[in-house]
């Protein structure tokens, strides 16, 4: 047993105390800080023994390590099995197409000047040189993004038409079957359908078949290529292009969003450290005694019931093609009340997990806004980084696997393609209602709590971010982005103590992105 375990100095106040103590309102003294309108009692040690404790670390890290392997598809629904099935979609028609690449696509459309031209016209009669230079090198990016994906190369094709002429989709047609020995019948016949648009024929030289083959395997790019060379006032023109605009403005508008965001946070980590460094700011948060393993348990038993639950809706919505995923997730949530049939108070439990007013509701939700901005620089940094692991990637990569995927993107993204009305509900109820609540609770609530026992709170907060990032489904690429997000909202549960402000941070976050998402790739 180690000097943490054993605690000859710091008796143990629950069970010193009487209970109605514990569970009555305290008067505090009127210079009370905030940490002990928090918790008065001090600092209590959690339940558990140095073998329950060992004993939930193993299982959190294979727990870990197991959910890493089933993101990534290596084990449970990414087994042979689904892999097969994935061929046998494929030959039916594209795979679920992707969102960044989409993204890159209507952007790169919008900002070209084709919203103003009547496209239709060969390269060589409609640009001029260093014109020309200039949409070869625009298209560079979307280029590379596309290797290794012979749906994406044709899609690559049809922007091509659109920004540097069709000369060069032709050039790039030429490639799609190239990349894939095997490419499906679906392939060659849109491909084929292609070269007529951009060849003598054009669009009206199609079948309806082969326009409506076009559409439903390629919605956005197939729209923009059977509209090639009409006037930009043409109706299913200006839908098409009209797509590419609001892509345009809205990551636009989240570019300028997020540099003000910067800027303003930067300025606010300067008020903080001079806060910090007069005394005039102080964490709200009141660390754990050393020792106990209870709420490590709890995290662990939550890793347990998100992959037994995931797996659970994958096999339901595979099967009856119904979406449960956004209702059986919430099956999640009691297991944070492990804690209480261990023997915590029910103050003591919802001082560990967060959930208390701390200063007021409304100014917890404050707190929580101006933490998400202070932290805008330490996420920018984790982009950078994850930005700068991704070329890094393209660069190592073998041929043909740099690109032709996602990339380090949620899957729920890839959804917002095409969505409903309830399907978008769906994916906001998840990302800005269930993740905040859920998450914070179990990651910033109990597993924080846990490691502030004996670890500083940034070094808490690292642990727990990179665990955070680790087992998203963005893969190894997003980690940075995603760890310094966990950790900004680590660092405002220990500023704030209640776990409601990193809770307001995670949905004011989530709630912006999606937000973007939809409105560009509707």
């Amino acid at each position: 047993m180690t000097s943490d375990d054993a605690q000859p100095d710091m008796p143990d106040v629950a069970s010193e105390a009487p209970s109605d103590q514990i569970l009555a309102p305290l008067s505090l003294p009127a210079d009370a800080g905030p940490a002990a309108a928090a918790w008065p009692l001090g600092r209590l040690r959690d339940p558990g023994t140095p073998l329950t404790r060992s004993a939930a670390w193993i299982a959190t890290i294979v727990l870990v390590a197991l959910t890493v392997l089933m993101q990534a598809g290596v084990v449970g629904l990414g087994t042979a099995e689904g892999k097969e099935d994935d061929a046998v979609e494929k030959a039916k028609g594209p795979l679920a197409p992707n969102p960044v690449f989409t993204l890159q696509a209507r952007f790169l459309v919008a900002a070209s000047g084709a919203l103003s031209r009547k496209a239709g016209a060969d390269d060589a009669d409609d640009v001029d040189e260093s014109g020309s230079n200039a949409a070869l090198a625009a298209i560079a990016p979307l280029r590379s993004a596309a290797q290794g994906s012979p749906e994406d190369t044709l899609h690559l094709a049809i922007v091509e038409g659109e920004i540097v002429g069709p000369s060069a989709a032709l050039d790039t047609l030429d490639e799609v079957v190239a990349q894939d020995t095997a490419a499906p019948a679906w392939l060659h016949d849109d491909a084929a359908s292609l070269r007529t648009i951009y060849g003598a024929g054009g669009a009206d030289a199609l079948t309806d078949a082969q326009r409506k083959g076009l559409l439903e395997r390629h919605g956005w790019f197939g729209r923009l290529a059977l509209t090639f060379g009409k006037a930009p006032n043409d109706p299913a023109r200006a839908r098409a292009l009209g797509a590419a605009r609001r892509a345009s403005v809205a990551l636009a508008t989240l570019t300028a969003l997020a540099t003000g965001g910067v800027i303003a946070g930067l300025v606010l980590l300067v008020l903080v450290g001079v806060g910090y460094s007069h005394g005039r700011l102080r964490s709200a948060y009141s660390r754990p005694a050393p020792g106990g393993s209870v709420f490590l348990e709890t995290f662990a038993l939550f890793l347990v019931a998100f992959l037994a639950l995931s797996s659970i809706a994958g096999v339901v919505e595979a099967t009856t093609g119904v979406a449960v995923t956004p209702i059986l997730m919430w099956l999640i949530l009691p297991v944070a009340f492990w804690p209480m049939a261990r023997g915590v108070s029910w103050d003591a439990w919802r001082h560990a997990a967060g959930w208390h007013r701390g200063r007021g509701v409304l100014r917890e939700i404050g707190a929580g806004v101006i933490g998400y901005v202070a932290g805008l620089p330490v996420l920018a940094l984790g982009i950078g980084l994850t930005l700068a692991l991704i070329q890094l990637w393209s660069l190592l990569a073998p041929a043909g696997e740099a690109g032709g995927g996602a990339g380090p993107v949620h899957p729920i993204v890839g959804e917002a393609q095409g969505a409903t009305a309830a399907q978008i509900a769906s994916i906001y109820l998840l990302g800005v209602v269930w993740a905040p609540i859920v998450e914070e609770t179990f990651f910033r609530g109990c597993l924080f709590h846990h490691l502030r026992g004996k670890l500083s709170p940034v070094l808490a907060s690292l642990v727990v971010g990179f665990i955070f990032a680790v087992i998203h489904p963005q893969g190894i690429l997003a980690v940075p982005a995603i760890a310094s997000l966990g950790f900004v909202f680590s660092m405002i549960r220990e500023w704030r103590g209640s776990i409601i402000a990193n809770a307001t941070a995670h949905a004011l976050n989530n709630a912006v992105l999606l937000t973007t998402v939809v409105v560009a790739l509707r």
